[in-house]
């Protein structure tokens, strides 16, 4: 046997983990939260990572995070992050804004008709910023929106037909833009009935007549006869909530001319006037409670085959409105509205189901 002696050695190398870091850049805004230093960041052999500097998001600058690793034996190469502390200057996106439907109190929730003097308004916003709310150019209310939603319940209002707009205001006092107009009549007289708020509408449309061009004027002028022609007292009954029938269908006819031409007006003219686009909601909502109603009154013929028939069709002609409105085409859906009305009137017409007659034997007799 042969003995060796001597000494035997090795020199394993490790290749070094690679650390990956994405984004190598990051901007926040002054006041943001604090980052995740690690976020976005590792390494190919899930070695350790430690990280040297911090990050003050309450004061401008740049910081500079440095990331390490090592596998136990061989370092990784030193990988930094630029952290870029600034002033946000972008403003939010204008608020939506809506009467909330609690406040509007006319014969539609969408008719931004109330007779509430201190109206709740929501809508949405950019979450955390502060929304005010305008009546004109007076402030009448603010709130923070939550979550990105936002409700503010306006100081005390008198009587009137206001113009109401929002804005919302970032942590860093950044402002939008105003919100859409949005036209409310406040009115404490009752609506309690239909001519009352076609009375509404038209006071609304001689309060912007005295606001326009000449040209506007008078195409206001001519409508405002035509919604005359509506409120006249031979198509209502003694409640002024319910037509007259046949001569009933002229109030939708004249209704119908009214907003047709109220929409020429807003897709010729260069401006959007709020009144206009509440004065047709305020219509389309009364010619719906007008079919509504006569389709409820039917209810109490059915049973009768041709009421039935004609009962169904009143249905149809509601639904058909209703997909006219998500048209887009308010007009449109006015003449829906009528047809239901008309056939609800057809159905009403149609006699009830008599008791049948008892049998001659069932006749008292007349004593001699």
């Amino acid at each position: 046997m042969v003995l060796l002696s001597g000494t035997f050695s090795t020199n394993l190398a490790f290749a070094a983990p690679t650390i990956i870091v994405t984004p190598l850049e990051i901007t926040l805004e002054l006041n943001s939260a604090p980052p995740v230093l690690l976020d976005g960041v590792s390494t190919d052999d899930n070695s350790p990572i430690t990280t040297t500097g911090t990050v003050d998001t309450t004061i401008l600058g740049d910081y500079i995070i440095s990331y390490d690793s090592t596998d136990g034996t061989t370092p990784a190469t030193t990988v930094t992050r630029t952290y870029h502390i600034i002033v946000d200057t972008t403003a939010p996106l204008p608020p939506t804004l809506d009467l909330d439907e609690a406040s509007d109190t006319g014969l539609s929730s969408t008719d931004n008709l109330t007779s509430d003097t201190t109206p709740t308004f929501n809508g949405t916003a950019e979450a955390g910023s502060t929304v005010k709310l305008y009546a004109g150019a007076t402030q009448v209310g603010s709130a923070t929106a939550t979550g990105g939603s936002w409700s503010i319940t306006s100081s005390v209002l008198s009587a009137a037909t206001y113009i109401f707009t929002a804005t919302a205001t970032d942590s860093t006092d950044n402002t939008s833009l105003a919100s859409s107009e949005l036209s409310v009549t406040i009115d404490t007289t009752a609506f309690d009935s239909m001519t009352k708020q076609l009375l509404a509408a038209k006071n609304i449309l001689i309060d912007l007549k005295d606001n326009t061009d000449n040209k506007t004027d008078k195409k206001l002028e001519k409508i405002i006869k035509n919604l005359d022609k509506a409120i006249n007292s031979k198509y209502w009954d003694e409640s002024n909530n319910q037509l007259i029938s046949k001569d009933g269908k002229n109030v939708f006819d004249e209704t119908k001319k009214v907003v047709k031409d109220l929409l020429k007006i807003s897709k010729k003219g260069d401006l959007v006037y709020p009144e206009i686009t509440n004065t047709i909601d305020m219509l389309v909502g009364i010619s719906e409670q007008l079919a509504t109603d006569a389709f409820n009154d039917a209810q109490t013929f059915a049973g009768n085959k041709k009421a039935d028939k004609e009962i169904e069709k009143s249905n149809k002609e509601l639904n058909k409105a209703l997909q006219e409105l998500n048209k887009g085409n308010p007009d449109k859906a006015i003449d829906k509205y009528q047809k239901a009305w008309e056939h609800a009137l057809k159905a009403m017409k149609e006699k009830k189901i008599k008791d049948p007659k008892p049998d001659k034997e069932d006749k008292p007799k007349k004593e001699k």
